[in-house]
């Protein structure tokens, strides 16, 4: 089955560890067409989102996916997009992003040596690039958390905080079907804070959970 948007975080290095599908919560960075869904991930220019691109293209030789592809979206922290600046202004290439910062270190990358790849990538396939304040990275990693029980790094946060922008300014609807990257652990940042317990000596209500 396809997925009409791919979420991958612009600048991480790390190689995809884990994949969070959701027919109503994600869709951020690759579409195929209108049955696949978007994903979207912060990756390096040379690593992930050129990896994923031909992810795509290995799906289809072996009778995957056929001829269609999803919609790549390239997600960055607003502290540090050169790409969706680029992406923006129509360039084929990225200058350095001055004072990079973001709490997510592994998309903080100023300058990328593949970032004509990257760009090359969304843009035939008609996906877009987009950055999210740290703000917005925290609630997503810190929802994710609450709600999912999932450990997001904060770049594999990125591509939620991105999909949630992303449904407001219309890019992404909620009948897109979604797959999220995420391409790390949260235990290299502070965990999120934990707001529910359980008594071990009560019967666990596994119905709330």
């Amino acid at each position: 089955m396809g997925w009409p948007y791919w979420l991958v975080a612009a600048g991480a290095d790390d190689p995809p560890l884990w994949i969070r599908f959701s027919s109503s919560r994600f869709s951020w960075l690759v579409v195929l067409s209108p049955e696949l869904a978007t994903a979207r991930r912060d990756l390096p220019c040379r690593a992930a989102m050129c990896r994923v691109a031909r992810l795509a293209l290995f799906f289809d030789a072996i009778g995957f996916i056929g001829a269609k592809r999803p919609r790549m979206v390239a997600v960055q922290a607003s502290g540090c997009a050169p790409m969706v600046r680029a992406f923006e202004a129509g360039t084929e290439h990225a200058p350095r992003w001055e004072d990079a910062h973001t709490i997510a270190s592994g998309i903080r990358v100023p300058q990328a040596v593949g970032d004509f790849l990257i760009l090359r990538a969304v843009r035939e396939s008609k996906g877009f690039a987009i950055a999210v304040p740290d703000e917005k990275i925290s609630a997503a990693l810190n929802e994710v958390a609450r709600e999912e029980g999932l450990l997001l790094c904060p770049e594999g946060a990125a591509t939620y905080a991105a999909y949630q922008q992303s449904l407001a300014d219309g890019r992404v609807t909620k009948n897109d079907r979604v797959m999220l990257f995420n391409c790390a652990t949260g235990l290299k940042y502070p965990l999120p804070p934990v707001t529910r317990t359980l008594d071990r000596h009560q019967p666990i209500d596994y119905a709330r959970l």
